[in-house]
């Protein structure tokens, strides 16, 4: 398995499985489905909702098993300031430090947030949508 699948499935279940509902709870329809998503959300889709991606992984090749050094970029999107906020602080009680089962043969070594960021984006129509969010570096091994 891959590197990024196992780390998609890791995050998806620690963002919208049961440590997740406090978050959860905060997006549209107060449930995961349909409001987590990787990469990209669906057109048309109403905010609050997170999306997840990653913009960076490297193979480290220090020692003679693999070890990916991976960013996840994580944020909310919503109409509120202060929402996307609360979403953000979300996400980092569940991702900063966490142990993420990744499966064989990939092992989660390390797991901290980097940064954070707050951005407003509005659309041809003026509705505003504000995103919070952060990256998080990642370190899995197969070794």
């Amino acid at each position: 398995m891959s590197s990024q699948t196992a780390l998609n499935t890791a995050i998806y279940t620690r963002l919208a499985g049961t440590a997740g509902t406090a978050l959860t709870s905060l997006l549209t329809g107060g449930t995961a489905v349909p409001s987590v998503f990787y990469q990209q959300a669906p057109d048309n889709i109403s905010a609050p909702y997170v999306v997840w991606f990653y913009p960076s992984e490297i193979d480290l090749n220090i020692i003679p098993h693999r070890i990916k050094d991976i960013v996840i970029r994580v944020q909310g999107y919503t109409t509120s300031p202060a929402l996307a906020g609360t979403i953000d602080a979300q996400i980092d009680t569940l991702l900063n430090e966490a142990e993420l089962s990744t499966g064989t043969p990939w092992t989660n070594i390390w797991l901290r947030r980097e940064n954070g960021f707050q951005m407003v984006s509005p659309t041809e129509a003026g509705v505003r949508y504000y995103t919070s969010g952060a990256d998080y570096r990642a370190e899995l091994t197969n070794g």
